[in-house]
């Protein structure tokens, strides 16, 4: 049988880590909530300053190397926007 103090230590551990584990997934959730929001409203803004600077008839891979002249950029030429499918091709954009 366990003494007095065993007991306390051991529920005074159970509680610690009982809390550290409820404060870890609170704070995950939240970052998480954070994260996606922050994304999906930089998505947001990137593809409209996009589809701004895209002038009719031009060609997206005109206006891919225009924009980001040293990356490169999934596109695809099929369906004339960046989404990733087995038709792409990789284009090494240069300056």
């Amino acid at each position: 049988m366990l003494k007095i103090h065993q007991l306390f230590f051991i529920q005074f551990i159970a509680l610690f880590i009982g809390t550290l584990l409820v404060a870890a997934i609170i704070g995950y959730l939240t970052l998480k909530s954070l994260i996606l929001e922050h994304t999906t409203e930089d998505l947001k803004t990137a593809l409209v300053l996009f589809e701004d600077g895209l002038k009719d008839g031009e060609d997206l891979d005109v206006h891919s190397k225009k924009l980001v002249p040293s990356k490169k950029v999934w596109v695809n030429s099929h369906l004339n926007f960046f989404k990733p499918t087995i038709n792409q091709r990789e284009i090494q954009l240069s300056g």
